[in-house]
């Protein structure tokens, strides 16, 4: 929390970031609790994601995003089966490194931009639009058009 940062400037902007993160967080229903919140960064810390703010701020996008898709996957799975019955098939959860790395793919007007602090990067892993994903199999055209 905020207040047990510290009282320097800047160690107190870095605590009120990962503050609000976590309060993203549970309002999505990804965690409440601050030890699971605290063991998910140490996580990312050590795979390499999460090294300094700046990281933490260029990822917690994706993490965020993934986070949401494992929260709503369950229903649009439900949906699906619901409109296609067993023709549908769902996929995994897009993971995050392929979120990165699908970004930088279909985005390459981003490749200009400081992925360390433009906030448009940041914000970029909202335009993904398959993160929760499925297929659908057809046994052709008119099928495909009359489902």
């Amino acid at each position: 929390r905020p207040e047990d940062a510290g009282n320097t400037c800047a160690t107190t902007q870095a605590a009120c970031g990962v503050y609000s993160a976590l309060e993203a967080w549970e309002r999505i229903g990804f965690t409440r609790d601050e030890e699971v919140f605290d063991q998910f960064l140490l996580t990312q810390r050590a795979e390499g994601l999460f090294v300094s703010e700046e990281a933490f701020w260029r990822r917690v996008g994706a993490a965020f995003l993934h986070a949401y898709a494992r929260m709503v996957n369950p229903t649009f799975e439900a949906f699906m089966h619901a409109h296609f019955g067993a023709r549908f098939k769902g996929g995994p959860v897009k993971k995050t490194a392929r979120m990165h790395a699908k970004l930088k793919e279909d985005c390459p007007h981003l490749a200009a931009l400081d992925w360390e602090t433009d906030p448009d990067v940041r914000l970029a892993y909202g335009m993904l639009g398959d993160v929760v994903r499925g297929s659908v199999a057809c046994s052709g055209a008119e099928e495909m058009v009359a489902t």
